[in-house]
């Protein structure tokens, strides 16, 4: 399959899910070189891959798939959560919104005071106001 060439194709072969054995982290870099990134986050699974793809596409993750996006970062290990939250507070003040969502998803898994220590070592006060809400 060329993901060059027809990304619709791919995206419907990806919801499809008939491909089981695949190079992940190939397909992945492909596909976000076409700007798929949802679909490339879906198939790397090392951490700095992953926090390329979201900091690279925070925007179009945020306004097209901010649930879904919410839920994938959420369900990473407590470590790369709490590292990817603060580096989308440090890219932009626009990721706060999805900051927010993270910690409410994540809070007891995640606990509360280590997000809080997130938001206020960032200077983002409004931050642990939202949450804390």
């Amino acid at each position: 399959m060329n993901i060059d060439k027809f990304p619709q194709v791919a995206d419907a072969i990806f919801q499809m899910n008939i491909w089981k054995i695949y190079d992940r982290k190939k397909v992945g870099y492909m596909c976000e070189n076409r700007n798929m990134p949802m679909r490339a986050l879906q198939q790397y699974t090392e951490y700095q891959d992953m926090r390329r793809v979201i900091l690279t596409y925070s925007k179009k993750l945020i306004g097209e798939n901010f649930e879904w996006t919410v839920n994938h970062i959420s369900n990473l290990d407590n470590q790369p959560c709490m590292e990817l939250m603060k580096d989308l507070l440090r890219q932009s003040r626009e990721n706060l919104k999805l900051c927010v969502a993270i910690a409410v998803q994540t809070y007891q898994k995640l606990e509360v005071q280590p997000l809080v220590q997130v938001f206020e070592s960032l200077g983002a006060w409004d931050g642990v106001f939202h949450f804390l809400r």
